[in-house]
């Protein structure tokens, strides 16, 4: 299929600078802001891409006045309507490949366009400056912080929002999946899966964007099964494939306490375990997914002697194929735990948290390719981690391509 773009306008009540911003959440693959020379508004706009190439470029346009480069207040909505430019242009033929950009557009424009208020990210501006938004729970498990490290030189963290009562005894969280923060209104709804005690549960609860608990909407605790007392950690992989009409897939993994590597993958409303796990993993650390595709899921991982691996799992192959491939070979042993974000369009934003020292440092992690990998040390986090367990916050449709 060829490639395709078009110019769209965004018609909400968001500056420019809120879409650039809320485009680096996303990990959307970006310019700069550009002026428009049109005869008619708006002024300014932004051009994405989408995983099959096609290019939208979007603009704020108010009809009642132009565009705002203040913050919108705290209580900001936005409702956001996409509609074709009179400076339309599509570079390819046919309606099917309109109907292509015009998707992307909807899906862009209206997850830029329902941004919440201020930005807890970073001043800098510069193009390319990826961020990871980091979750944690507190001693008691009754409260969830969240916070966003922005690889900013030097690295910036954002003030905590604290959530308090979002889990509640007897629920004593041991583990955590990476959980899903998608904008409702002007909500948040948060989502994920936990081990408390011997059991795993869904787990979800919703928020203001001041982080303060919604009273409308109880935290929910669904159990799922029992046995998971011995798990050292579990996370989920969602495959969302560009075309609708391919299939995807959810599989969930874990880790026992003995170095058992454990799969499951989504069948209806329960899970298919059969597909069997395999051992001798017992010298790895921590395993953060940097990517996934039709046929495999990719961890990094760091082991007890100092290497830095990726694993590469193929989730529906029996017995369990994985494939270990070393990246580094000393140094990587101080870390108990790596959180991995997506980074532009083929890298990773890693966070190696060291517990001994309650200290984490920031790395830019190129594509993934044996030694040849790229590996840039962006510094220490200017944050204490002394909470007992980290997390990543990601959105809905969460590409990773690492």
């Amino acid at each position: 299929m060829e490639r395709g773009s078009v110019s769209v306008c965004l018609i909400a009540d968001a500056s420019i600078q809120d879409l650039y911003e809320r485009a680096e959440q996303l990990h959307a693959v970006h310019g700069s802001t550009h002026p428009r020379t049109t005869a008619t508004p708006p002024a300014q706009a932004l051009t994405l891409e989408d995983p099959d190439g096609y290019q939208v470029e979007l603009a704020t346009y108010t009809p009642r006045a132009p565009p705002s480069l203040n913050r919108p207040p705290a209580n900001f909505r936005a409702n956001p309507r996409i509609y074709r430019s009179d400076s339309h242009r599509i570079l390819g033929r046919g309606g099917m490949r309109y109907r292509k950009a015009i998707g992307t557009a909807a899906i862009l424009g209206l997850s830029l366009g329902i941004a919440p208020g201020p930005s807890q990210a970073t001043t800098d501006r510069t193009a390319g400056r990826c961020s990871l938004a980091l979750g944690s729970l507190s001693a008691d498990s009754t409260s969830h912080t969240t916070r966003t490290i922005t690889a900013t030189s030097p690295v910036t963290v954002s003030p905590p929002k604290t959530t308090s009562g979002a889990f509640k005894p007897p629920y004593a969280i041991t583990s955590s999946t990476t959980f899903t923060n998608a904008v409702n209104g002007d909500r948040f709804q948060r989502w994920g899966k936990v081990i408390s005690g011997d059991a795993l549960y869904d787990a979800g609860y919703q928020t203001d964007f001041n982080g303060e608990l919604d009273p409308t909407a109880p935290p929910t605790f669904r159990r799922i099964g029992g046995g998971w007392g011995a798990m050292r950690w579990v996370e989920q992989s969602t495959y969302i494939p560009a075309d609708p009409s391919q299939p995807g897939r959810t599989t969930l993994y874990a880790q026992r306490t003995n170095g058992w590597f454990d799969r499951w993958i989504k069948s209806g409303s329960g899970w298919r375990g059969a597909y069997g796990g395999i051992g001798g993993l017992s010298t790895m650390k921590s395993f953060a997914l940097i990517n996934r595709t039709a046929t495999q899921d990719t961890f990094l991982v760091n082991n007890r002697n100092g290497g830095l691996y990726t694993l590469s799992v193929i989730p529906d192959k029996f017995p369990q194929g994985v494939r270990a491939t070393a990246v580094r070979t000393r140094t990587w042993q101080v870390f108990e735990q790596m959180i991995a974000t997506p980074c532009g369009r083929a890298s990773t934003l890693l966070l190696g948290i060291d517990r001994d020292t309650k200290t984490g440092y920031l790395y830019a992690v190129g594509h993934h390719n044996g030694a040849a990998t790229p590996i840039q040390g962006l510094g220490k986090v200017p944050l204490q981690f002394s909470d007992p367990l980290y997390f990543r916050l990601a959105p809905e449709i969460d590409r990773m391509n690492g």
